[in-house]
């Protein structure tokens, strides 16, 4: 297993240049930070749906408490807005984000495959005749 992943290390070191190992380190960094609101947009609705299905759990589980006493909330049904308001805006967020790192993501693959394309054609055109 190690001696594999040596090897596809030392071809994707071959394979790319310093800029774009850089670009790649980049997408990976990007793409951590894209799991991470996914997860974070996922999460986010659990606790929106508890409060809308039962009001009482704002006293019951201790981070909704600790938001509604912090926000200083007079009421459910305002805890239930802002909650909804955040949701709301955390999926904004989300969703501009990955479009952002989605299209940086196919610049980087599609940029890649063409100069690797063009590596590969003219190392074939400047084989000698024989080879052909």
């Amino acid at each position: 297993m190690e001696n594999q992943m040596n090897k596809m290390i030392e071809e994707l070191r071959y394979i790319f240049d310093r800029r774009q190992k850089i670009s790649l380190l980049l997408l990976l960094i990007a793409i951590g930070i894209g799991t991470f609101l996914e997860l974070m947009g996922v999460t986010a609705i659990m606790p929106f749906i508890e409060v809308v299905m039962n009001p009482e759990a704002i006293q019951k589980k201790w981070y909704l408490a600790v938001l509604y006493n912090g926000l200083g909330f007079q009421t459910s049904v305002e805890f239930m807005i802002f909650l909804a308001l955040s949701l709301a805006v955390i999926y904004v967020i989300k969703n501009v984000y990955l479009c952002i790192m989605y299209s940086f993501q196919y610049h980087f693959t599609f940029s890649n495959q063409r100069k690797l394309a063009y590596r590969m054609l003219d190392c074939y055109m400047r084989q000698p005749y024989v080879f052909h």
